[in-house]
């Protein structure tokens, strides 16, 4: 599993260290040179992740996120959070959930 975030690279290993999170990697949008939604971003992942964009799946809470992931031809999957960028009607989304946890059972068949 692999993180992709804005933030800058200090800011996540801080964040991912507070949080508990674990990552497999942790990509910061700095080693880009750019921000999401820039595709060169979303190409940073893809190189990580040594895999093609339809083998890659990008979760988030903000459809502008999965927007810039859609159009380097990952995947896509939103998942609702009080804060996030909920998708537009015109947002055509892998999946939609109402949770992490919803997520986790579609991903494990549980």
């Amino acid at each position: 599993m692999l993180g992709l975030s804005n933030a800058s690279r200090t800011a996540l290993l801080r964040l991912s260290a507070h949080a508990g999170l674990r990552w497999h990697q942790a990509l910061s949008a700095e080693a880009a040179l750019a921000y999401k939604p820039a595709l060169e971003v979303y190409r940073l992942a893809l190189d990580a992740a040594g895999s093609p964009p339809e083998h890659v799946l990008m979760v988030a809470a903000h459809a502008w996120d999965l927007r810039g992931a859609r159009a380097q031809g990952m995947r896509t999957a939103y998942v609702q959070r009080p804060v996030g960028d909920p998708p537009a009607d015109s947002d055509r989304f892998d999946w939609q959930f109402s949770g992490l946890e919803e997520l986790v059972t579609a991903m494990t068949g549980q």
